[in-house]
């Protein structure tokens, strides 16, 4: 069936009813076919259907011009060259991949007072748990000889196992807001600026995490943890040596 052979409704909304029924018939027969049940129509009639329904759909679809004509004053406006244009709001030029990653960052911006301190301590006090454990069923340590042993920890030993447990969760988001950055730079856009920012924003959540880990007075609780840490192993010594 060709343009010719097939009469269009004459009015918009008639053209629509027709759409809808025709799809309507189109459903019936695949449910039928796919439930091994008894056919609605033969092939050719199913066919000529699909092709109407093309039909259909390709007259109701608007042109850009249409599409335009149909829309309020106050969702048009005028660009540069003096062209009317659909008004596009702030957040139809956001793409939903940045505006996910903006809620991500902010919800880390408003939890991270409390998440640095939450994880951080976790981080040092598995370190602590796997060295005390190395030294009792490794290295053989007696209770009261740690801080005399060669495998006792070093300031630079302790503070670097301290400053990967505390801050590697804000570097994780500087990098993973460069990756986004990079996703987008190219764009040079919205999304563009908005990743570019968010960079930004992670560093300052870099920097409020050190500056969260100081003003809690961990670095103080932390340097005397190290200096017992013979007084925390001789604990777990007579607890893991008592309990055989």
């Amino acid at each position: 069936m060709s343009d010719f052979e097939y009469q269009i409704p004459d009015t918009y909304e008639e053209a629509v009813a027709r759409k809808a029924e025709v799809l309507k018939l189109i459903n019936e027969y695949n449910e039928a076919l796919l439930l091994d049940k008894e056919l609605p129509c033969s092939e050719e009639e199913i066919d000529r259907l699909q092709e109407e329904y093309q039909i259909l759909n390709d007259h109701l679809e608007l042109t850009d011009e249409e599409k335009l004509e149909k829309l309020k004053d106050s969702d048009k406006e005028i660009n540069e060259d003096g062209v009317v244009v659909e008004k596009i709001s702030v957040f139809d030029k956001i793409h939903w991949g940045i505006f996910i990653y903006i809620v991500f960052t902010f919800i880390a911006l408003c939890s991270m007072l409390f998440l640095t301190k939450l994880v951080g301590q976790a981080g040092i006090n598995s370190y602590i748990s796997k060295f005390l454990s190395d030294c009792l069923w490794e290295h053989n340590i007696d209770m009261l000889e740690l801080e005399k042993s060669e495998f006792m920890w070093t300031p630079f030993d302790f503070w670097s196992r301290v400053a990967l447990s505390y801050l590697w969760l804000p570097l994780v988001l500087i990098l993973v807001s460069v990756v986004v950055y990079f996703l987008y730079y190219r764009k040079h856009d919205l999304n563009t600026k908005i990743a570019k920012w968010l960079i930004f924003i992670n560093i300052f959540i870099f920097v409020l995490s050190i500056g969260v880990v100081l003003l809690q007075g961990e670095i103080k609780v932390l340097q005397e943890r190290f200096e017992y840490l013979w007084y925390e192993y001789a604990e777990y010594y007579y607890t893991e040596m008592g309990s055989y």
